[in-house]
Formats: C-alpha cells, structure tokens, sequence
C-alpha cells in the first residue's frame, strides 16, 4: 500500500478501522502509522446493533520516500 502511494504521488495515506480492533492497530502502527483522530460511535455492530468508535491512522508517505531514498531502496520503489 506504502509503495504504490509513492508510486502515484501520494503525501499521505489515512486507514479507518474500529476502536477496538487491538491487532489491527498495532499492526498499522508497527509500519509508521499514528492515530490522527477518534471518532466515537461511527459504526454500527451488526453482532449486537451497538454503536462502535473508530480511529484514523495517517502515515506521512513523503517521510517514509525520503527514509527509503536514503537507505537506498529508491529503485525497488519505481
């Protein structure tokens, strides 16, 4: 998803996920993703009906290109 953000010119990529999906947080986190906002009661669970909040993750694509450039890795990326 990083690479073809580069690719196309991206400045940044944004993912939606629900609140509570610890695994999916983390996993976002671990490739330079931060938590931009809180959105409470945005999804509607189709377990129970009950409204769920979700978080915006951002990673700064332009960061990421200029690190990547630096250690070399600018002719995997083309």
């Amino acid at each position: 998803m990083l690479i073809e953000a580069v690719q196309h010119g991206f400045k940044k990529v944004s993912v939606l996920l629900p609140a509570d999906n610890g695994a999916a947080i983390a996993m976002f986190q671990g490739i330079g993703f931060e938590g931009e906002a809180l959105l409470r009661d945005q999804l509607c669970s189709p377990e129970d009906g009950e409204l769920r909040d979700v978080v915006i993750l951002a990673h700064l694509v332009d960061e990421q290109w200029a690190t990547m450039r630096t250690g070399g890795f600018e002719d995997a990326l083309t």
